[in-house]
C-alpha cells in the first residue's frame, strides 16, 4: 500500500515514515502545533501530510504531543 512504515497510537494511525521522513496526518486538532511545518504526499497518490524535519525529531516533548493530539482527534477504525 505505501510501502514502509506505520505508526500507531492507541489503535489509531497518525503517522507513516516513508523514505526516513515523518509524515504526520493533517487534522485541526494539530494545527497550532504544526504551525510552519511543509506539507506533501508520503507516497504517491496519498493526501498530503505535515512533513516533520530531522531537527524537530529531538524535540520529544513536542513530538509526542503532535503525535497524541493527532491520535486523540483520530477515530477509531470501524472493525
Amino acid at each position: 500500500m505505501f510501502g514502509e512504515y506505520a505508526l500507531y497510537c492507541d489503535e489509531k494511525l497518525p503517522a507513516f515514515i516513508c523514505d526516513d521522513i515523518l509524515f504526520v496526518k493533517i487534522v485541526d486538532a494539530n494545527r497550532t502545533l504544526a504551525a510552519g511545518l511543509a506539507k506533501g504526499p508520503c507516497y504517491p497518490g496519498s493526501k498530503d501530510y505535515y512533513i516533520v524535519p530531522g531537527e524537530r525529531l529531538d524535540d520529544h516533548a513536542w513530538l509526542q504531543k503532535l503525535i497524541r493530539t493527532t491520535a486523540d482527534a483520530l477515530p477509531l477504525k470501524k472493525k
